[in-house]
């Protein structure tokens, strides 16, 4: 498997998880506003003093989960930016790797060359 279609396939699972991310979070913040809007209707049937004390508590709790998916979004992006890195790293690693492997494999192959032509040559001043 050549390195750009390892990084391919790494940048798809990349993709896929930001996908799968960004959705769960869409879903979090669905479920949270459901929540939020049933609270604020039961607390309504017991009074404005209530509603206003609802409607106060939903504020802050909704401000702290948007602090919080903020947070958790900017976490997952510094993360998913650590892994590209760790991953052009881990590329370039390899190509070099395989880059000295070839001119090791070339530089064995000239030697082998020349004590051939060598022992020919050997061979060629005795006979």
């Amino acid at each position: 498997m050549g390195f750009s279609s390892l990084r391919a396939e790494v940048e798809e699972v990349l993709n896929q998880a930001t996908e799968e991310f960004k959705e769960t979070v869409q879903k979090a913040e669905s479920d949270v506003e459901k929540v939020a809007q049933k609270f604020i209707a039961r607390e309504k049937k017991k009074g404005a003093a209530r509603l206003k004390a609802a409607m106060e508590v939903v504020d802050k709790a909704t401000k702290d989960f948007k602090d919080a998916i903020h947070k958790a979004e900017s976490d997952f992006q510094k993360a998913m930016q650590v892994i590209k890195q760790a991953i052009e790293k881990a590329v370039k690693v390899a190509a070099a790797a395989e880059e000295a492997l070839d001119a090791a494999t070339r530089e064995t192959a000239d030697k082998e060359a020349l004590d051939a032509a060598a022992k020919e040559g050997e061979e060629s001043s005795e006979g």
